[in-house]
This record gives structure tokens, sequence and C-alpha cells, in this order.
């Protein structure tokens, strides 16, 4: 499975959809700016997030979630990142590992002086 990230900005606009279910811009001009909404529009129709129209001057028109982007939230409901992810599990045996048989060594150093 690929590891897919949200920015700050696409978690953003993740949580304004989650609130409204679809999206025009008007409804939330208040509350994003629309270069950030265009461009987050973007990258998560890329992903496979959402579902955005787009009109002929290359802004969104209307954003609605797609299952990817449901499930997503489902799991991750302030939209954050897993930071336990497939790439990141080395860290677990790089750093959990070597802490380990330090605290081994010493304990056993203790036992036997």
């Amino acid at each position: 499975m690929t590891e897919i990230t949200i920015t700050k900005n696409e978690r953003k606009f993740l949580l304004l959809l989650k609130e409204y279910n679809s999206l025009q811009f008007h409804t939330v001009e208040n509350k994003i700016s629309r270069e950030i909404f265009d461009s987050s529009a973007r990258t998560l129709d890329e992903k496979k997030y959402v579902d955005a129209l787009f009109n002929e001057q290359n802004q969104c028109a209307h954003v609605t979630l797609m299952p990817k982007g449901i499930t997503f939230l489902l799991e991750h409901p302030k939209a954050k990142n897993s930071f336990l992810t497939d790439n990141r599990k080395w860290i677990i045996g790089a750093i959990m590992i070597p802490i380990l048989i330090f605290i081994g060594g010493l304990i056993f150093k203790l036992f036997i002086s």
C-alpha cells in the first residue's frame, strides 16, 4: 500500500468538506482562500480523495468527497496523518532495539557484579 500524506492546507480543506459534504468556493470563502481551495481540490482530486470539477479559468467549481476520502476521514476524524506509516516503521527497530539492548546490558552488569 502506498503512503499518502495530507498537507496542512489539504487537511483544512478536507475538514471543511467533511462539514459541508460538498463544496463550492462561495460557501466557504470566509474560511479559506481561493488559492488554497483550488490547489487543495486539485491535489486531493489527483489522490482520488475528492471529485473536483474545474471551470475554464482552472478554478474549482464544485467538489465532493469520494469513497477514499470518506474512508480517510472515518479513520482520521481530524484529518491528521498517522505517524507510524509503512515507511516509518523502521524507527522501532532503529531506535527501540538498541535501547533495549543497552538496558538489558545494564541489568546484566548489575546482577553479575
